[in-house]
């Protein structure tokens, strides 16, 4: 086992397997590990096939990408409804799930795999029940998915899908608590989402690196820490 693979598992260990959302380079391995990851020398193993790591990474291309083509179409919904603020949440999430399915499918290439094809899973119903389809995605995500595929690539260690999937973890928390938010205080009163939500100035921000989703422009992406540089204004229209 190289010295990475070990750092790794250690760190793994000392976090419980799933207890992160901020993942570097120079958080895992330091400076010089940095240097070495961003350098044509990769920390990944080539002598490993990372079976299990190709296994898990397209299941996430799946979903991301099928997650992408519903908060694609739930704006048109909302907009229809006349909830524009919530189309905007949704067109920003499409936004980030690509990102996601982005990094995944690099992966997969990197790997030699070809990505699976995905088919669209979520129905497009009213605004107030697409709302709640898209928490329980990412509730999905969060507390099922992702934590299983963190313990069962950590052994192989391949970093790329480390950094993809932890990424995506932390992007999906961003996700859920936007909607929830949105949804606190409503109850069975959908009437008063209008009123709180659609009076509100919102701009959303994208990281183009990791797909972290935030209503302003941090000094550093919390999530890969990559400079602020790299975020992304989403545009209104729909």
């Amino acid at each position: 086992m190289n010295e990475n693979r070990r750092t790794f598992i250690k760190y793994m260990a000392l976090t419980g397997g799933c207890a992160f959302v901020s993942i570097s380079p120079t958080k895992l391995f330091g400076e010089e590990g940095e240097k070495r990851i961003t350098s044509s020398e990769s920390v990944n193993d080539t002598s490993l096939n990372y079976q299990q790591t190709r296994q898990i990474v397209n299941k996430a291309y799946v979903r991301e990408i099928q997650a992408h083509l519903a908060y694609a179409k739930f704006p048109q919904k909302a907009l229809k409804e006349g909830y524009p603020n919530i189309a905007y949440l949704f067109k920003s999430f499409a936004v980030a799930e690509s990102i996601h399915g982005r990094n995944f499918r690099n992966t997969l290439l990197s790997l030699g795999d070809p990505p699976g094809r995905p088919v669209e899973k979520f129905e497009i119903l009213s605004t107030r029940k697409n709302l709640d389809q898209a928490i329980q995605l990412e509730l999905n995500e969060i507390n099922i998915y992702y934590p299983e595929h963190i313990r069962a690539i950590k052994e192989e260690a391949h970093w790329n899908a480390i950094t993809a999937v932890a990424h995506a973890l932390g992007s999906e928390k961003q996700h859920e608590n936007l909607l929830q938010k949105m949804k606190k205080g409503t109850g069975i009163f959908w009437g008063m989402l209008k009123k709180r939500i659609e009076g509100e100035d919102v701009t959303f921000f994208i990281c183009q690196v990791c797909g972290s989703t935030l209503n302003k422009i941090p000094d550093i992406c919390p999530i890969c820490e990559k400079p602020n540089s790299f975020y992304k204004e989403i545009e209104r229209h729909i």
